[in-house]
C-alpha cells in the first residue's frame, strides 16, 4: 500500500516517495524505486493540444480511482502520445493507449529491488 505517487510529463509514475529530480533516466533509479510507465520517453507537453492531466473519481464498480492522462509528442521527433494510467483503490492497474507513434519508449511495471539493476539500453533485470 502507497500513499504517494510522483507524475511525470515524461510519460511514468513513480509510486511511493520520490526525492529525485529530472526524468530519472539512470540505472540507479531504474533499479531502486516502484514504477509504472505507460509510454516513458523524452515527452513534452508542450504544443497547445498537449498537456499532462491528473483526475480522480469512483467508477461504475464503486472503486475509487486516480487517472493520469497524457496528451504530449516526443522532443525530437513530434511523434504523438496519448494515454492514461489508471490506478484503482482495489489494485488494479490499468494503460489504455489511445495513440502510441512513440517509437522508442519504455513501457511495463517494475518493482524496486527486483532482479539485478538493468541497464539504460536494457530495461529487462
Amino acid at each position: 500500500s502507497f500513499d504517494h505517487i510522483t507524475i511525470s510529463t515524461n510519460g511514468f509514475a513513480v509510486i511511493g516517495t520520490y526525492t529525485g529530480a529530472g526524468d530519472g533516466w539512470s540505472s540507479d533509479w531504474l533499479f531502486n524505486y516502484n514504477r509504472i510507465m505507460p509510454c516513458w520517453s523524452d515527452l513534452v507537453p508542450s504544443a497547445a493540444t498537449d498537456r499532462v492531466e491528473i483526475d480522480r473519481g469512483t467508477d461504475g464498480q464503486n472503486r475509487d480511482y486516480v487517472a493520469v492522462t497524457w496528451n504530449a509528442e516526443r522532443k525530437t521527433t513530434a511523434e504523438a502520445l496519448a494515454t492514461q494510467l489508471v490506478l484503482f483503490d482495489d489494485g488494479e492497474v490499468r494503460i489504455d493507449y489511445l495513440t502510441n507513434a512513440v517509437n522508442d519508449c519504455a513501457a511495463g511495471l517494475f518493482a524496486r529491488g527486483a532482479g539485478t539493476a538493468p541497464a539504460l539500453n536494457n530495461l529487462v533485470p
